[in-house]
């Protein structure tokens, strides 16, 4: 199998120009809103300042903002995860559906692709807590599976893992490398765009206004990564299972 870095990422470009306007679309809706109302309503507080902690002051101001917002967040969870689910139906699909083709085919799917998104991370976390490598290793033979469930209409998510770790086999870290260059590069470049636009906001705008600036730059760079996220992992399962050409299903 001819998998490369430069033809993921031509494919993943050509696939954004082409779908510019429907991307944007459902990016907005699904990746953005749900993001700023978030930002808006459940800010995060600034973390305790100063010495003198025993070192879990930190992890503990972040659990007791997860306690006291846990619905919201799980709301944009869910939002964001049909929301992603539709971009790579979106782009899956040869026959060019229309926005509201692919929300659909992403709600026929949503509960299992939700599940199996839950599979994922919950096995690659613990991968990560097993010394990090073995967390990367399962980040490049799982990534793909959602990709799969929408691509080949599979509902069940274990055989949706189990085509997509055939797909990867012997790509497991070549795929990870390509997806942490290029997340790891976009959470970069996302990140400076909204610090300095917060700072800019911050030295001419009231402090409300800055705030809205604020959770507007932050909500924007999120969608922004998630959304490249979606559209590499489209990407990355386009060029194992053959860029443009036929997609049969091999397992039938």
């Amino acid at each position: 199998m001819n998998f490369t870095y430069d033809r993921v990422w031509a494919d993943l470009v050509a696939m954004v120009r082409a779908n510019a306007a429907l991307l944007a679309t459902l990016a907005g809706a699904f990746l953005f809103l749900p993001s700023f109302a978030l930002w808006l309503f459940a800010p995060m507080p600034e973390p305790p300042t100063g010495g003198g902690g025993d070192g879990g002051e930190g992890l503990r101001f972040i659990m007791d903002y997860y306690r006291g917002n846990w619905p919201g967040l799980l709301l944009v969870s869910v939002v964001s995860t049909f929301g992603q689910a539709a971009i790579v139906s979106l782009l899956l699909d040869r026959n060019r559906p229309t926005v509201g083709e692919a929300l659909a085919k992403a709600g026929r799917l949503f509960p299992m692709y939700f599940l199996l998104g839950i599979m994922t991370s919950l096995a690659m976390g613990f991968g990560f807590f097993l010394l990090f490598v073995p967390g990367i290793y399962l980040l490049g033979r799982l990534t793909v599976a959602g990709p799969v469930m929408i691509g080949e209409n599979v509902a069940n998510p274990i055989e949706a893992i189990r085509r997509g770790w055939i797909y990867t086999k012997g790509l497991g870290w070549r795929i990870a490398g390509l997806i942490l260059l290029i997340g790891i590069t976009g959470w970069i470049g996302f990140s400076a765009i909204s610090s300095v636009l917060g700072v800019v906001a911050g030295l001419v705008l009231p402090t409300e206004a800055s705030a809205l600036v604020k959770a507007f730059a932050d909500a924007l760079g999120g969608a922004a990564l998630a959304l490249l996220v979606a559209v590499l992992t489209a990407a990355i399962y386009r060029q194992l299972r053959g860029g443009d050409s036929a997609l049969p299903d091999i397992f039938s």
